[in-house]
């Protein structure tokens, strides 16, 4: 029997969209590329995390980490992004993360790394994402976040610490 994966059909039909005048259709395209995964997919996300438009970098980051675990390429590609010069796109990587399924603890290290970024957007996105993705580092990173120059991120540090420290923490 021929199998053929969901990929096969969806891929060609989400790269053909990625060209769509509309660009809220180009946009959810990328998105989607991202969570449908695979060599084809990355392809063309690693090719958008190339370009020169930062929002274009910041869909491609937030894609690439849904599909971190569909293909090798993906974890070093996002270790760049994470180190791009906008803070956006920074972002980007940690909400992708975080909406990301498969094995998050690998990503602690980033985590840890970008929360001393010194973007505010980047540090909230840590602040929302540091109890999934870096679990052990939680306590020490959102302890310092409430202390925040920034009253946003005190906020969502000191609501993300008590959910570390609340019942069902126990």
């Amino acid at each position: 029997l021929y199998t053929v994966s969901p990929q096969q059909f969806t891929t060609p039909t989400l790269l053909m969209l990625c060209q769509d005048s509309d660009q809220h259709v180009r946009e959810s395209a990328q998105e989607a590329l991202g969570a449908v995964g695979g060599p084809a997919a990355v392809d063309a996300l690693l090719a958008l995390a190339a370009d020169n438009d930062p929002q274009v970098r910041v869909r491609a980051a937030g894609a690439l980490a849904r599909a971190a675990d569909s293909d090798p390429r993906v974890p070093r590609h996002l270790v760049s992004l994470a180190q791009d010069t906008e803070a956006e796109v920074r972002a980007a990587v940690i909400s992708g993360l975080s909406s990301a399924a498969g094995e998050l603890a690998r990503w602690a290290s980033l985590v840890v790394r970008l929360a001393n970024d010194p973007a505010p957007v980047v540090r909230l996105r840590v602040a929302v994402a540091a109890r999934r993705l870096a679990p052990e580092a939680a306590p020490d990173i959102l302890g310092r976040y409430v202390r925040d120059p920034d009253a946003r991120i005190r906020r969502v540090a000191g609501a993300e610490l008590g959910r570390l420290s609340g019942p069902a923490a126990r």
